[in-house]
């Protein structure tokens, strides 16, 4: 269900149809579907500060838009919507207006928390608010609903790997492992590979992971960076 707006809201302008933004915001403070008259009425003054939220913000309008044309699932809205507020959460000007981005993605998520999207929101969420052990749950939890998403993957290996508990920090390596048999392609994985062995003192591994990762990306630039990084710290 889509969270109550908030003061916040009023700062989004963006190319999209006069009919399309009405209906959105009607649907976000509980109204029908609106003319084009709520939207003249509305004070919409300035842009996104982030790309990422324009980008949020655009999605949601197209999930809507679904939605209203009985195409879109309640599950793929409230994801949108979450994702939304997720992002304006990381515009928020002020504390209070974090905080309460924050809570709306909590209760968007919730409303898809049976989807391993919808668990992976929860689990950023909790993460970003410091709730490790509901941060950890959530993670896992998306990888029981789906153990083939990268994505899903990749956020419980990060939790793990940032554990102050020796024997927690070394479950990533197999998370980081799944996640490249997923995807090899994605060079992410084996940077977080890289980390990882590098905080468990093994400087070998990490090396022989990038070089692994080089050979699907020969010129992607942090791979090399790192590799760089790592072969300056052997000299030193």
């Amino acid at each position: 269900m889509i969270s109550p707006v908030n003061s916040g809201l009023y700062d989004i302008r963006l190319m999209l149809d006069q009919t399309s933004q009405a209906r959105l915001f009607a649907s976000l403070v509980g109204a029908p579907v609106a003319s084009r008259t709520l939207y003249d009425t509305m004070n919409l003054t300035t842009s996104f500060i982030s790309q990422e939220a324009q980008s949020a913000y655009a999605e949601l309008a197209a999930a809507l838009e679904q939605a209203n044309a009985g195409t879109g699932s309640d599950a793929d809205l409230s994801l949108a919507a979450g994702d939304y507020w997720l992002e304006r959460a990381g515009d928020a000007a002020t504390e209070s207006e974090r905080l309460r981005s924050y809570y709306n993605a909590l209760a968007e998520y919730a409303d898809a928390e049976g989807t391993a999207a919808g668990q992976l929101g929860l689990g950023q969420v909790y993460d970003a608010l410091g709730m490790a052990e509901e941060a950890t749950t959530a993670f896992a939890k998306a990888v029981e609903l789906d153990p083939k998403s990268f994505e899903a993957r990749m956020a419980l290996g990060r939790d793990y790997a940032a554990s102050d508990d020796p024997a927690t920090a070394a479950l990533a390596e197999e998370q980081y492992q799944a996640a490249r048999a997923l995807d090899p392609m994605k060079v992410d994985v084996y940077l977080a590979l890289s980390s990882f062995y590098e905080a468990q003192a093994k400087p070998d591994e990490a090396r022989s992971i990038l070089k692994t990762g080089l050979t699907f990306a020969p010129a992607d630039a942090a791979l090399r960076a790192a590799l760089a990084a790592l072969d300056e710290g052997a000299k030193a």
